[in-house]
């Protein structure tokens, strides 16, 4: 699961594109007090409240925005540049801008949802494409007008209105190429195509009909990682990877620091994940809590509100506007997102339900994404990602959310459902680290033979623990069901390193439950932070670390310990809520020179 957006702001080389899935987190400068509501970390915004099927954001094109880019010019550099009460007009006109293309962006948002509510629908495809061309276009147009216009005599009130880093970044941006973007349009439509073909896998029966689907998404896909090494050498990158790390994800980490701990997942997280998967096998729970989308979202919405009250806000916001799409259809594509609707001030669910607590598990989850982007007053135009933080704001729901599971399903299915939980967040670390060292092969070994690709692909599940040996000569072919391989490259990792904090969130929450909680609702409510600078905002550590990743290997197998052996009890939801709660009350006022509350 991931939140979808559709251009990545660019940092200091980077270019512009309708990317298919980029975080969005959230703008908020944090307070000073040790617990608070999580409403407080959010900026006051003003939302749309336009239900799902009245939305319509008008003609998508570039007419309205090419004419705002002529005026601007006209106002810095042009016979406008000296009239009376330009300074003023000029931010009105840049406000505009950012209106209109937030407009356009949403209008790319409801195509892209439509496309995947009818896969066979080619004409919904084919607009979602020619859609994402126009908007590179228009990005990169716009970039370079704010470029231009900041380096003039009345550049001074843009960059007043943009502020320094924004300024700073739009004076380094670099004009997309005719090259580039070509590499972005063939890039695209080589998109397109794989999803497309990608569902057509359940529908095939013989082995030559498999194997032949398997040749043509192998063919696709090594098409694909051509155009992206290009790309990355146009950016001055000796490897997409790196690339992909640094301007695409916005890491500030590298696929070296990775490399360093990823040990300590095979040789802690594997045996531990094993023995949980016996475990939640045996239960048989999560395939025992169906139930339809009304009532999940009945049973959830208490809990949710529970954690925080701003959460249980949105959450009824959401409902209130059919944001969210669960429905039952084989039209469907299988997936499942989250796609900001900037011009409406909110977002929208996607996903095709599988039944069981996986439906459950994924309303938690992509929840955390809406809220997130609920909460975000960043314009479209300046949005930028950091899946690593975006995934936290997801996985760390889920983790905060099992506490209430014996309330919800009952003692015997909540402590199993508990251990289910554990057993799929472990398994996200899992799949992170194989699907990016899978990656990794693929550009080291181009052009291996599809049944190649199968092998290496189940030799690696079977080294992170997720199949057995005998999978490893027949070969897996579940890789041509990743969309991030081809869409988004090097994004898998995220799941992983996002898990790793959700964990110690949940870990921590079992006797300090409000610090846990706090920590959650400021990494819920960060604007543009990196994966460290956001760990160090809510107070946890370093877990791309040989030491960090040592300490947190323990915390989980603690919490593992007392999962399995039922010791998550009530203080852990209100004991010990109220006791923290209290204790902070009694230093608050004491400090103002109340001595005898305690008496």
């Amino acid at each position: 699961m991931h939140i979808h957006s559709y251009t990545a702001w660019f940092r200091k080389a980077a270019r512009t594109a309708v990317a298919c899935v980029t975080a969005v987190t959230l703008c908020v400068t944090p307070a000073a007090a040790a617990v608070k509501s999580g409403g407080d970390y959010y900026p006051t915004l003003t939302h749309s409240d336009t239900p799902w099927e009245s939305r319509d954001p008008g003609e998508i094109n570039t007419a309205k925005l090419d004419k705002l880019l002529r005026e601007l010019e006209q106002r810095t550099s042009g016979d406008l540049a000296g009239s009376k009460g330009n300074k003023k007009k000029i931010v009105s006109v840049y406000k505009k801008i950012v209106k209109e293309y937030d407009r356009l962006t949403t209008g790319y948002c409801i195509a892209e949802i439509e496309s995947v509510q009818d896969v066979k629908n080619d004409e919904a495809m084919d607009r979602v494409q020619k859609l994402s061309e126009m908007l590179t276009t228009a990005g990169d147009t716009v970039y370079a007008a704010l470029k231009k216009a900041l380096n003039t005599k009345n550049g001074k009130v843009l960059e007043d209105e943009l502020g320094d880093e924004c300024a700073k970044a739009l004076r380094e941006y670099d004009e997309m190429s005719e090259d580039d973007k070509k590499l972005s349009v063939d890039l695209a439509t080589l998109e397109a195509d794989y999803s497309q073909k990608a569902g057509d896998l359940d529908d095939l029966t013989g082995e030559d009909e498999i194997a032949d689907f398997e040749d043509d998404i192998a063919e696709l896909m090594y098409k694909m990682i051509k155009i992206q090494n290009k790309q990355a050498e146009n950016a001055g990158y000796d490897s997409y990877e790196e690339y992909a790390y640094k301007e695409i994800w916005g890491r500030d980490y590298t696929a070296d620091d990775i490399d360093k701990i990823e040990k300590y997942v095979k040789d802690e997280i594997v045996p531990l994940y094993q023995d949980l998967s016996y475990a939640a096998y045996r239960s048989n729970a999560a395939n025992s809590v169906g139930a339809d989308f009304d009532e999940i979202c009945d049973e959830v919405y208490p809990y949710i509100a529970k954690i925080d009250p701003e959460l249980g806000s949105t959450f009824t916001y959401m409902r209130r506007n059919n944001l969210v799409d669960f429905r039952e259809d084989s039209k469907k594509a299988e997936q499942g997102f989250t796609i900001p609707m900037s011009y409406y001030g909110d977002a929208y669910i996607f996903n095709s339900p599988e039944g069981g607590y996986r439906d459950w598990q994924v309303l938690i989850h992509e929840f955390g994404h809406f809220n997130a982007a609920f909460h975000d007053d960043t314009p479209q135009l300046f949005s930028s990602m950091n899946m690593d933080v975006a995934e936290i704001q997801s996985q760390g729901l889920e983790a905060l959310m099992t506490v209430y599971f014996p309330d919800i399903f009952g003692n015997k299915d909540g402590k199993a459902l508990m251990i289910s939980e554990l057993q799929m967040l472990l398994g996200s670390i899992l799949q992170g680290f194989q699907v990016n060292e899978f990656e990794h092969i693929l550009r080291e070994k181009p052009e291996m033979s599809a049944e190649e690709i199968d092998q290496e692909f189940a030799r690696l599940e079977y080294e992170y623990g997720l199949v057995d040996e005998d999978w490893v000569d027949e070969g897996d072919n579940f890789w041509t069901q990743i969309p991030h391989i081809f869409s988004q490259p090097f994004y898998y990792i995220s799941y992983a390193t996002s898990v790793i904090p959700s964990l110690d969130i949940w870990y921590q929450s079992l006797d300090h439950r409000p610090k846990a909680v706090d920590s959650y609702m400021k990494i819920s409510a960060l604007n543009n932070a990196s994966y460290l600078e956001a760990l160090d905002e809510a107070d946890l550590p370093n877990y791309i670390t040989v030491k960090g990743m040592k300490k947190v290997c323990g915390h989980i197998e603690e919490l593992a310990d007392r999962v399995r052996n039922g010791r998550i009890n009530s203080s852990s939801k209100d004991g010990s809520y109220m006791a923290e709660m209290l204790m902070y009350v009694c230093y608050y006022l004491v400090g103002k020179g109340i001595e005898y509350l305690a008496e």
